[in-house]
This record gives C-alpha cells, sequence and structure tokens, in this order.
C-alpha cells in the first residue's frame, strides 16, 4: 500500500510566496493570483486566485499514521497565518494505492483535530497496477 498525504491551499487573495516567507512550510505546485495558467480551464489566462499544495515530501517513507500527524500539526500550528496571507480553503488528501485490500484507521483524537481545523478532509483509494 502506498499513501499520499497532500493539503491543497487557495484564496482569491492567498499569495503562496508570501505564505512561505512566514511559516517556512514547503509548498509545491504554486501558482499567485493573476499568474498564467499552463494547464486546464485557465491555460493561457490569468489564474483569479492562489494555489498551492503542502506535501512533506522528505517523510515519503514513513506509515501514513506519523505522515497524517504531521500535517495535522503543522495546519494547526500555521493556519491563522495562512489565513493572514489570503487562504480561504484547504482540503487535506490522502490518496492511497492498494493492491488486495485498503484498510485505513483514524483514531478519534485525530479526527476531533480534524474537525477542530474546520478543513475538508478527503480519502481516494485505487488498485494501483
Amino acid at each position: 500500500m502506498e499513501v499520499d498525504i497532500s493539503c491543497c491551499i487557495q484564496g482569491k487573495t492567498f499569495s503562496p510566496l508570501s505564505a512561505e516567507k512566514v511559516t517556512s512550510l514547503p509548498f509545491s505546485e504554486k501558482c499567485e493570483v493573476g499568474q498564467l495558467g499552463e494547464v486546464g480551464r485557465f491555460q493561457g489566462k490569468p489564474i483569479p486566485y492562489g494555489a498551492c499544495v503542502l506535501r512533506f515530501a522528505e517523510m515519503s517513507s514513513l506509515p501514513y499514521g506519523p505522515r497524517l500527524e504531521q500535517m495535522i500539526t503543522s495546519l494547526e500550528k500555521h493556519i491563522d497565518l495562512l489565513k493572514k496571507c489570503g487562504a480561504q480553503d484547504f482540503v487535506l488528501r490522502l490518496v492511497v494505492s492498494y493492491e488486495a485490500q485498503c484498510n485505513l484507521e483514524f483514531s478519534p483524537a485525530e479526527m476531533n483535530r480534524l474537525a477542530n481545523l474546520g478543513i475538508h478532509f478527503t480519502v481516494s483509494c485505487y488498485v494501483s497496477e
């Protein structure tokens, strides 16, 4: 089983560059408000929002539990600063590739912490080939 954990962050006035400076978080797939889109519906057009992905690549070899803990802790610590930088929408994504069976377990404490953040949490599972 392989698991990818990331958080997509965006907002109409969100600046990933400003957010990186105040939080030191490792953002990827960054776009600033007004930047020309390279793919999708905004290809060649100004993107009307700022967005980025938060992912802790250095932890990719660890089981999903400690990585989820790191993501939740980082969001708890920085969510107010991210909102001050214009972030409005947060989606925590857990993407699971599995071969035979996919079982995930979350503790009540993890679920409470996620609920207290007030963000969306999505789990996507697919059979690896």
